[in-house]
């Protein structure tokens, strides 16, 4: 499946509220109608600073904008959860992305549960019971069982639990 399409029906970027501007300074341009290429990776970057310096403002503020538009976001937040030499912000973008509820993300997700790091694992099952919410979410979920039932066993107390969860919520 191309990138493009597993996006197709999420909104990426007309027609959007805008977000209320912090202290009289200008909105972002995050949520602007029309943006290029290089300004969704300049969201990247600072996501990824947001994230290393634990600047909880800026975090959230790209989760509202990457929740309000995951057409526009979610490839290259993809990129990051599968790719990023840091696991926080592999773990952070892969959380993202289940909050998107995208069942065409499935096999990421599956993926994602093999990552080395727990938070990241962790993170990706969670993700694969969020699906299972949505309409057609559940089947897509069910593609995952058995890497679902593998995280059962897996090292973290963490990923154990959200793969249970998840099993459960699957039922």
């Amino acid at each position: 499946m191309r990138v493009a399409d597993r996006w197709r029906g999420f909104a990426s970027g007309t027609d959007v509220p805008q977000p209320p501007r912090d202290g009289g300074g200008t909105a972002p341009d995050w949520f602007s109608s029309k943006v290029t290429p290089d300004q969704v990776d300049g969201a990247m970057e600072e996501w990824r600073r947001g994230i290393l310096e634990k600047r909880a403002e800026l975090v959230l503020s790209l989760d509202q904008a990457f929740s309000m538009l995951p057409g526009r976001y979610g490839p290259a937040l993809v990129k990051l959860a599968e790719t990023d030499p840091d696991e926080r912000v592999r773990a952070f973008s892969t959380r993202v992305l289940g909050k998107m509820k995208n069942a065409a993300l499935v096999e990421d997700f599956q993926r994602l549960l093999a990552d080395k790091s727990p938070f990241v694992r962790q993170n990706a099952a969670w993700a694969l019971g969020e699906l299972a919410t949505r309409p057609g979410g559940r089947e897509a979920a069910e593609a995952a069982l058995d890497e679902l039932r593998q995280a059962q066993d897996d090292p973290a107390t963490e990923v154990r639990a959200a793969a249970t969860n998840t099993l459960k919520a699957l039922q």
